[in-house]
């Protein structure tokens, strides 16, 4: 079996790429930002560099896809933003055909181009001369063998047989699109079938990368031993990032032997609703682990509490057949609720309004915020999380929103960014501790979120001078020391960061302490003088 923290194995990506929107900011070969004037290639006018040692490095593998970005770039397939989906693609096809466009036409030249170079490679045989200062040396160049191509062909598609609504309109757009137009060497060397297998591929199989912080790099890659690891909501693996595209897989809680390896392929810390449509983009239609499930089964109820009493509501007996899971607002209409406590009736008439006016709400507190109106959207923020901050057209009594409501995580987010903005540290407080009650209530396995939903709990309350808030800043950021090391390992920045946190804050506790002590025999000494 294996502990939580324990590093299981390491690889590297098999091809990455900068996203088309950032391919400016970014160096192609090391896939860092680039700090200084960039290097770019006259050949193509498209991929940059951060230095002549980087282009040097590239060099072998941007020869093959030189004259393709130019011609992609040239037809408009890429470095152009600006450009909408439906005009890159086919607007008759299905939203996957959408998604070949930019990124994945990147990626998918530079898995031909690999592909190309790896056989060209394997076909080396030759032990010839070099001249050097001191004389004539034998170089023998030794064969690479294309195994890795082999293994990306042969890579799942999709889960669920899902298989034939993917594959097919994107053979349609690459036999109308991308061979027509595309009149290069690489790109005519590949058959359409071949083709459509390695964009569907590209589409189900490429991640984003992050930084070693935790932030979105601005690339994306494609991971061989990541595509045979399945996804579940409540993982006990995580993918850990490093430097150059490197990424581990470490085990988050304890795995026993001979049980399935999983991952989240989007952010854990997101309730049913929203964690299902994250799936979607990346090729999840409908995800039943064991989470999923759970949640689902306490999905018939609205996501608001009484305005009198603050219980949960519940469906009128008669009505229930009538009512649907409440994340898809397609309830029936005829559908009522009441209170289970005190039994105030609720229609589906006033739970709609109370959803309508909260996006309202919260669009007018988004545009102050943007406006640079910190305090006004502070306050009406604080408004919307407290009792009767609406009241519904036609009835006397208020709604709530419940803890496990989407928009509540949002709100408290947007009221902890301005709070830090303000330098307002209670309030930053009070919205830190809103989002770890709500986390730690989802049942949240360990992730990015968490860690960071702590971190920012404990630094709020560190800046207090009572030492009950102190002492529960302390705990807040071992927990997410903790959390952060099960991700990142113990020698990770952010890890060392945190730690030296906590001990500062014990050196600080313990000094004031010291001095209360003094102060006391201080007082006592006198007394007996006397």
């Amino acid at each position: 079996g294996y502990e939580p923290g324990q590093e299981l194995w390491s690889c590297v990506a098999y091809v990455a790429v900068p996203m088309d929107e950032q391919h400016h900011e970014i160096c192609h070969s090391c896939l860092r930002f680039i700090s200084s004037q960039p290097y770019r290639c006259s050949g193509c006018n498209y991929a940059r560099f951060c230095s002549t040692k980087c282009m040097i490095a590239h060099r072998r593998l941007h020869n093959e896809e030189c004259k393709s970005l130019g011609f992609l770039q040239s037809n408009r397939f890429i470095g152009k933003t600006d450009i909408p989906d439906g005009e890159r693609s086919d607007p008759g096809n299905s939203a996957y055909v959408s998604k070949v466009s930019g990124d994945l036409m990147l990626l998918l030249t530079r898995v031909l181009a690999t592909k190309k170079l790896q056989h060209e490679r394997k076909q080396l045989r030759v032990i010839g001369e070099r001249r050097t200062s001191g004389g004539v040396r034998s170089v023998k160049l030794k064969a690479v063998s294309s195994v890795k191509h082999k293994e990306f062909l042969e890579l799942p598609i999709h889960p669920a047989g899902q298989i034939a609504d993917v594959v097919k309109p994107i053979k349609q757009f690459v036999e109308s699109r991308i061979l027509p137009i595309v009149q290069t060497e690489l790109y005519q060397e590949v058959e359409a079938d071949e083709m459509t297998s390695l964009i569907v591929r590209a589409i189900m199989h490429s991640r984003t990368l992050y930084t070693k912080e935790g932030y979105e790099s601005g690339c994306k890659g494609i991971y061989l031993p990541l595509a045979y690891i399945q996804h579940s909501c409540e993982p006990n693996c995580h993918v850990n990032f490093g430097q150059n595209g490197k990424i581990s897989l470490r085990c988050i809680r304890s795995v026993s032997p001979g049980e399935q390896l999983t991952i989240s392929l989007v952010n854990p810390a997101q309730i049913l609703g929203p964690r299902r449509k994250s799936l979607e983009n990346v090729g999840v239609k409908r995800c039943m682990c064991s989470r999923c499930s759970r949640e689902e089964k306490d999905s018939q109820k609205p996501l608001f509490l009484c305005g009198k009493c603050g219980s949960p509501l519940a469906v009128v007996p008669d009505q229930a057949s009538n009512s649907s899971v409440f994340e898809n607002s397609d309830v029936d209409h005829r559908t009522d609720y009441r209170c289970s406590k005190c039994a105030t009736p609720y229609a589906h008439s006033d739970i709609k309004d109370t959803e309508t006016r909260f996006e309202e709400d919260f669009e007018q507190c988004s545009e102050l915020a943007t406006n640079g109106e910190f305090d006004r959207s502070i306050k009406l923020l604080k408004q919307i999380l407290v009792q009767n901050s609406w009241r519904n057209i036609d009835s006397s009594s208020s709604l709530i929103l419940h803890s496990l409501h989407p928009g509540r995580m949002s709100v408290n987010r947007l009221l902890l960014s301005l709070c830090k903005a303000t330098q307002n540290v209670s309030e930053t407080a009070q919205a830190a501790r809103n989002i770890v009650d709500i986390l730690e209530e989802l049942c949240t396995p360990p992730c990015s979120s968490l860690a960071m939903a702590f971190f920012d709990l404990g630094s709020a309350l560190s800046m207090s001078s009572n030492n009950d808030e102190v002492e529960s800043a302390v705990q807040s950021l071992k927990r997410a020391e903790a959390i952060r090391s099960i991700l990142s390992g113990s020698d990770h920045e952010l890890t060392r960061h945190i730690r030296k946190m906590v001990i500062s804050l014990e050196n600080k506790k313990t000094s004031q302490q010291t001095k209360k002590q003094k102060k006391k025999k201080g007082k006592k000494g006198k007394g007996k003088r006397r």
